[in-house]
């Protein structure tokens, strides 16, 4: 795994089960969250995916824009899901991204893919499992597909500068889930109708 490789502890090798059949989170693997059109179900054939790469603490925004970009480009032509034609990073981008095709085997399209990034400042299972404050999250808090995407509380957990300059590059990256969490609990009661008045 990248993230692994970035890493001087070695993985723990268990498995990714737990008791009652649980998924446990490896502790270096990063987090896709989708968000945009995609999250909202809006999305066309021609239309960008785009995701935010929630990664552990010890990986830098220096690591995504170059050793991922690179490992990406080595999976061109290989694997289940593979990388169509050029990877290109944008580190100096208002918000830093990396931009490639992917090509699910057997596929036909290639899909866009635009992948911003963020830094974990605790392990993301600990972030996953447990709100900040140590208190239960509340029902609102539960919502979307990142449980803590919608809480101030997320501010406190991810480094919202980015750990090169303060650029608060890591807060803008952040601000797509978070909106889109955002806008699907505050449709919740009719997300058909919302997804009707956003393609009109």
């Amino acid at each position: 795994r990248w993230s692994d490789a970035l890493d001087d502890a070695p993985s723990d090798g268990g498995d990714p089960c737990a008791a009652g059949g649980h998924h446990v989170h490896h502790p270096h693997a990063p987090i896709i969250l989708p968000f945009g059109s995609y999250a909202l179900g809006v999305h066309d054939a021609s239309a960008d995916v785009d995701c935010l790469l929630l990664c552990p603490p010890h990986v830098s925004r220096g690591d995504f824009v170059s050793s991922l970009p690179a490992m990406l480009r080595e999976m061109e032509g290989a694997g289940q899901c593979v990388v169509a034609g050029s990877v290109s990073a944008l580190p100096e981008a208002y918000t830093p991204v990396v931009k490639f095709d992917a090509v699910v085997e057997g596929g036909g399209q290639a899909i866009s893919v635009d992948l911003t990034f963020a830094r974990s400042l605790v392990p993301l299972p600990e972030m996953l499992a447990h709100p900040p404050t140590g208190d239960p999250p509340s029902d609102h808090e539960r919502s979307g597909p990142f449980p803590l995407a919608n809480s101030d509380r997320i501010l406190s957990l991810v480094d919202l500068e980015g750990n090169d300059k303060p650029s608060f590059a890591g807060l803008r990256s952040l601000n797509g889930v978070r909106l889109t969490v955002a806008l699907l609990d505050l449709t919740s009661r009719d997300h058909c109708l919302y997804r009707t008045c956003l393609r009109a």
